[in-house]
């Protein structure tokens, strides 16, 4: 695949610099970081202006076993738990309210609900069934408006506006779009019109047993702008209501990149033996986060005899800043604001970041804080887990 590996070879101009956690505004289109640097943590306070810790009500309609979404439901906290195939609405201080829509194969329900989106002005909640290849429309009421379908396999979601929604598919096989020896990974969605545009084309020799999706590689803070992240290039498509904004190349060296070109060729080359590529060379982004201040996005080093390095990246698209920390094995990031504790970041609605902490982390905490104490009474292991609100500010 000549293009993938142009597209690696050939820099776009600078965006931003990175220098430990000096922000530094150069040109268009690089996020450059160096992976080279001592280790260093970013501080909570460079990122959060506040955070809050909110405990989820726990009763037996009311059960999480993990957050992998929530979304600002007019006012209230929407909670996509994909495990238990549940979606859950609970009120700002917790108290659950009631289940939205549910699984099944009757009118109004999903097969299979992999991500779930919002659309706020129109008052609309979008749901990706993945078995039905298709996007489940609701009203704030949890009301069933309609079902369009799409035809192939996706697991990622985000709304851009405009009545459309864009769709991540990873590295599934889409034999209606191959082009000149290459299919997309991602898509956009006309949910008016339903026009399919698929975009971010990979070799059709990568096959999906081969190289693994990130966790994340959608994402949007619900502004109009999402961040749509090719991990073999590491070019992140910025697109909106009109198509594609602007493409930024994350840049993590010379050595780097030509490491992950390798790793590239070898996976376009024909009857390669997967398990001889040996551990992995190269930086490996693995998931992202949207907000209004900023994209957090989450990487790790090549392991090497020092072990691996975790690497977190706060890019803004407002004004070219980027700071980052890094630091081996250990969260890269020092919790400086009172009564804060590690916890996992998971999606971001406007200038919040949501994240979760699971009740025997906290009970296990020794922390001293009286907010963290107070948070532990009357806790126990098997409750839900505590919703983390942390209130980004502009970097």
């Amino acid at each position: 695949m000549k293009k993938l590996i142009l597209s690696l070879g050939m820099a776009l101009l600078a965006l931003c610099g990175c220098k430990e956690t000096s922000s530094v505004k150069e040109s268009e289109g690089r996020i450059v970081v160096d992976i080279t640097q001592p280790e260093k943590n970013l501080k909570m306070s460079d990122l959060f202006s506040d955070i809050k810790y909110v405990k989820l009500e726990t009763t037996s309609e009311s059960l999480i076993q993990y957050i992998n979404r929530v979304l600002d439901f007019d006012g209230n906290l929407l909670v996509v738990d994909r495990d238990n195939q549940s979606l859950l609405l609970f009120d700002k201080d917790g108290r659950f309210i009631k289940k939205i829509a549910g699984q099944g194969k009757g009118p109004g329900e999903y097969s299979k609900m992999y991500d779930v989106a919002v659309d706020k002005e129109g008052r609309r909640l979008f749901v990706l069934d993945a078995y039905a290849q298709s996007v489940l429309i609701y009203d704030f009421d949890g009301k069933c408006l309609d079902s369009k379908k799409f035809g192939f396999w996706a697991h990622e979601l985000e709304y851009i506006g405009g009545d459309k929604v864009a769709l991540y598919s990873g590295y599934a096989i889409h034999v209606d779009y191959v082009k000149e020896n290459a299919q997309p990974t991602f898509f956009v969605f006309d949910l008016k019109d339903g026009t399919i545009t698929p975009f971010q084309y990979i070799n059709n020799e990568i096959k999906p047993s081969e190289v693994a999706s990130p966790a994340s590689a959608l994402a949007s803070s619900g502004n109009g702008r999402t961040y749509c992240l090719n991990d073999l290039t590491h070019e992140i498509d910025v697109m909106n209501e009109e198509g594609l904004e602007r493409t930024l190349t994350l840049d993590f060296g010379e050595e780097d990149t030509e490491r992950r070109m390798a790793f590239v060729k070898l996976l376009e080359e024909k009857n390669n033996d997967f398990q001889s590529f040996g551990a992995q060379r190269h930086v490996s982004v693995f998931s992202m986060v949207g907000t209004d201040n900023y994209l957090l996005v989450s990487a790790v080093e090549p392991r090497n005899e020092d072990g691996q390095a975790r690497l977190l990246i706060a890019y803004s698209p407002e004004n070219g800043k980027c700071i980052y920390g890094k630091k081996k094995w250990n969260e890269p990031l020092d919790y400086d604001i009172d009564g804060s504790m590690p916890f996992l970041h998971i999606s971001g609605d406007g200038d919040k970041l949501y994240g979760y902490v699971m009740p025997e982390r906290l009970l296990s905490s020794e922390s001293d804080s009286e907010i963290l104490k107070q948070l532990k009474e009357g806790l126990l292991e098997d409750d839900n887990p505590i919703l983390v609100i942390a209130t980004t500010k502009p970097l």
